[in-house]
């Protein structure tokens, strides 16, 4: 509202809020996706890997 009380209208909102929503949004779904990729593959060789590093004790 300005001063007489009377509602502003906005012109050309170019939408930037919108845009880095969605830039935000994509780059944490690729976060996502690699971490639970990252569990998956490690959590399915972890044994071996575990495995092979250990040292073996006497």
């Amino acid at each position: 509202m300005n001063a007489a009380g009377y509602k502003t209208e906005r012109k050309n909102c170019s939408g930037q809020i919108m845009s880095e929503y969605a830039i935000a949004l994509v780059m944490l779904s690729l976060v996502a996706v690699v971490l639970l990729s990252l569990v998956f593959f490690f959590s399915l060789y972890g044994g071996r890997l575990v495995n092979w590093i250990s040292i073996e004790y006497p």
